[in-house]
């Protein structure tokens, strides 16, 4: 529902792996075209420890990340960013949610296929997030305001 309402090309959900260490990639995710999936293909077997890539520092720090063009940043702040430029990917969003049961955090990660915009699409992907929520009722909270 994010991912398309605001125009994003993949969405990924990344969980804690069993170990607790570091995120992997949970299993759900959404594309829009076949860039999307080619890219997210070649993520699956990615690890993110804390503050490693931009899924890492979701988790560590707990807050939004957001990238403008991605397919411009070095490998050390964006793992993926040679794919992501073969793929046309380019602004990234990362939110944080934390499941009230376990305490634990995930991450979910938005690609576009263009630059993002600091204020507009961040507000809009946080509505949405929040409405989702709302409408699942499940344990999952949106971390960051």
């Amino acid at each position: 529902a994010v991912a398309m309402s605001c125009g994003f090309t993949l969405a990924e959900a990344l969980c804690p792996r069993d170990d607790g260490h570091c995120l992997v990639q949970s299993g759900a995710s959404w594309h829009r075209d076949l860039s999307g999936e080619l890219f997210h293909r070649y993520s699956m077997d990615l690890l993110f420890p804390p503050n490693v890539g931009v899924p890492g520092r979701c988790w560590k720090l707990r807050q939004i990340q957001m990238h403008h063009d991605v397919s411009l940043l070095p490998p050390t702040i964006f793992l993926r960013a040679e794919m992501a430029q073969k793929c046309g990917l380019r602004g990234c969003l990362a939110i944080p949610l934390q499941c009230e049961e376990t305490k634990q955090f995930y991450v979910t990660l938005y690609l576009a296929s263009f630059p993002l915009q600091r204020d507009g699409i961040i507000y809009q992907a946080l509505e949405v997030t929040r409405e989702v929520l709302a409408q699942q009722r499940g344990n999952f909270r949106l971390e960051s305001p």
